[in-house]
């Protein structure tokens, strides 16, 4: 009798994918688009995305972790929880997901926010079904 193990060495390597180090995104505070590609939606069907961002001139900070999943046609934003170091949450920027072409991204939208800013962010993808 053969031994099964999903979490062996050589099934695991496929199953999870490593941490990633993180990247870095600045954006023009007063009126910015910026669309991230996270993936395939035939090879994942979520990602967790882990951020800050700073105002690069005040240092303010707001980091957050924001789930994007999707069902084949469209995309969704299904969660995002935040936390900001000063007294109030950072206003002007708008976190959405697009589906096109097959594949999901991130769009981070900013209008009107007084400093260019500075996203940090690592992506975790779910891997879809086999």
């Amino acid at each position: 009798m053969e031994l099964r193990n999903p979490l062996s060495k050589s099934r695991a390597d496929q199953l999870y994918e490593p941490l990633n180090a993180f990247t870095q995104e600045d954006v023009t505070g007063s009126s910015d688009s910026v669309s991230i590609l996270l993936g395939a939606a035939a090879s994942y069907s979520s990602f967790t995305i882990e951020y800050m961002v700073e105002k690069l001139t005040s240092h303010h900070k707001e980091d957050g972790i924001i789930t994007i999943s999707h069902d084949g046609t469209d995309s969704y934003l299904t969660s995002h929880e935040f936390n900001y170091f000063e007294a109030a949450p950072f206003t002007g920027i708008t976190y959405g997901t697009t589906l096109t072409g097959g594949n999901v991204s991130w769009t981070i939208v900013t209008s009107g926010v007084d400093e260019n800013l500075s996203f940090r962010y690592r992506i975790t993808r779910v891997p879809a079904p086999v």
